[in-house]
């Protein structure tokens, strides 16, 4: 009866073992898939994850004052060319019926309807950009540099690459296009 018993104990021992490498070399085949889901596992034990260090959340007065100073100049940019755009439908008769324009929280959003696409502008205060996405030429980072809005891969000028393309989709020169120069 003995013997009996310790060979239920061993194979009941063997299949839990079994399932637990079994799960072990699942959870180890996730991790490596998708390390974010599971947890890292060594010796069949959780090691959370460290601490991440502490940032000093104080920021120096120069600091805020250049990002006020930022988003000064960047909604400029943003409120001057909303009240170009919400001109545009005087200027060009035959824009489709679904052209509009709208700017929202710092995101101004220029619809041209049709097959022309729509522009998305807005500022990203964190690392002192204005974001512009253009159906035509793509994604474009602009930082202010020498006082003016400088694309930072190319070196283009914002309302010289943006009067381009637009004038391209109107056909003409765009007249009284917002022009921004800072000393």
């Amino acid at each position: 009866m003995l013997q009996v018993l310790k060979q239920h104990v061993w194979k009941m021992f063997k299949v839990i073992c079994y399932q637990i490498l079994k799960n072990r070399t699942t959870l180890m085949r996730l991790s490596r898939n998708c390390p974010t889901m599971v947890p890292k596992w060594t010796s069949f034990s959780y090691q959370p994850p460290p601490t991440p260090p502490v940032r000093n959340p104080v920021m120096c007065y120069f600091c805020l004052k250049n990002m006020a100073e930022f988003d000064k100049k960047a909604d400029g940019v943003l409120q001057a060319f909303f009240d170009f755009f919400q001109s545009l439908p005087d200027l060009f008769p035959t824009l489709p019926p679904d052209f509009d324009v709208y700017c929202e929280n710092g995101i101004l959003t220029l619809n041209l309807g049709g097959t022309y696409g729509t522009y998305v502008m807005h500022k990203q205060t964190a690392c002192r950009q204005i974001w512009v996405a253009s159906p035509y030429s793509g994604p474009k980072y602009y930082e202010l540099v020498n006082g003016k809005w400088v694309d930072s891969k190319n070196g283009g000028i914002l309302t010289e690459q943006l009067s381009e393309e637009l004038g391209m989709v109107f056909r003409g020169t765009l007249e009284n296009f917002p022009q921004f120069t800072y000393d």
